[in-house]
C-alpha cells in the first residue's frame, strides 16, 4: 500500500500569508510617506486661510475706524487632520496669535487751526506726536509644513515672514497718499495659543475718523517713524513711488523706516 502526503492546503495558506504581508507593507508605506504629504497639504491650505483671515482683518479695521460700527473677524489658530482608516495621525497642529506693541512718532509738526493748536499746546512735546499701537502676529506650529511663514499685520500692511528674514508683501493700505497720513491704531493685548477658532471683536475707540490739518513746524519736513520687520526693499516697493515722500530705513534698536 502506498501513501501520499496531503499538500492541497499549503498553497492557499502560503498565499494568504503573502497577501497579508503585502497589505501590511503597503499600509506602512502609506503611513510613512503618503500621510505626511497629505497632512502637509492640509497645513498649507490652513495657512492660506489664515492669510485670508488677516486680509479680512485689515479690511475690517479700515471700515470700523471710518464708520464706528463693530465687526468680528474669525481666525482659526490650528488645524485638524482628516480621519484615515487603519492609519495614524498626529495631534492637531496649533498656532499662536499675539500682539506686539510699538510707537509711531510724527515730529516737526504744527497745527494750522486753533482747535488743533490747543491740543498740541497741551502736549509735553508740542511739535511731536506719539501714538501707541500694536502689530498682530500669527505663528504656526505645524507638523509637516516646516517652512510656513509667520503672518504679520502692522500699520495697514500684511506680509509673510519666512526664515532668513525673507518676506512677501501680500496686502498694503497706503499710509501716505495725496498728502494725507492715514493711521489706524490697534489697542489691546493678545497672546493665545491652540487650535480653536478665535474671534476678534473690532470696536472703535474713536470714530468716525477725524482729520487734523498740520504743517511742518520749521524748515525741515515732517518725519514719521514706524518700527517694522519688513525689509527696506519691500517698503520701497510698497511706498517708494509716493510723491513728496522720502524713505530712510535704519536698522538700529527699534528699527524702521521714516517718511
Amino acid at each position: 500500500m502506498t501513501f501520499f502526503a496531503e499538500e492541497r492546503a499549503v498553497s492557499p495558506v502560503l498565499g494568504g500569508i503573502l497577501m497579508f504581508g503585502l497589505a501590511a507593507s503597503l499600509l506602512i508605506l502609506t503611513q510613512v510617506s503618503v500621510v505626511p504629504a497629505a497632512n502637509q497639504q492640509v497645513e498649507f491650505e490652513h495657512n492660506l486661510g489664515v492669510q485670508e483671515d488677516f486680509e479680512r482683518f485689515q479690511g475690517s479695521t479700515t471700515r470700523v475706524a471710518a464708520s464706528g460700527a463693530t465687526e468680528t473677524v474669525d481666525i482659526e489658530l490650528g488645524t485638524r487632520y482628516p480621519n484615515r482608516f487603519f492609519l495614524v495621525n498626529p495631534a492637531p497642529a496649533s498656532g499662536t496669535l499675539s500682539t506686539e506693541p510699538s510707537t509711531i512718532t510724527i515730529s516737526n509738526v504744527k497745527a494750522t487751526n486753533t482747535e488743533t493748536a490747543e491740543y498740541f499746546a497741551s502736549l509735553d512735546t508740542p511739535h511731536t506726536l506719539e501714538y501707541d499701537t500694536n502689530s498682530l502676529i500669527y505663528e504656526p506650529n505645524y507638523r509637516q509644513y516646516g517652512n510656513a511663514p509667520r503672518t504679520v499685520y502692522e500699520n495697514g500692511l500684511i506680509y509673510n515672514q519666512y526664515d532668513g528674514d525673507v518676506t512677501l508683501l501680500t496686502s498694503a493700505t497706503p499710509i501716505v497718499s495725496d498728502g494725507d497720513i492715514r493711521l489706524v491704531l490697534l489697542d489691546g493685548a493678545l497672546n493665545e495659543q491652540g487650535t480653536a477658532l478665535r474671534s476678534l471683536d473690532l470696536v472703535a475707540a474713536s470714530a468716525p475718523a477725524t482729520k487734523l490739518s498740520v504743517t511742518p513746524s520749521g524748515p525741515d519736513p515732517m518725519t514719521m517713524t514706524l518700527p517694522t520687520y519688513l525689509p527696506e526693499s519691500e517698503w520701497l516697493e510698497a511706498f517708494g513711488s509716493q510723491p513728496n515722500v522720502d524713505l530712510d530705513y535704519t536698522t538700529s534698536a527699534g528699527s524702521g523706516p521714516s517718511t
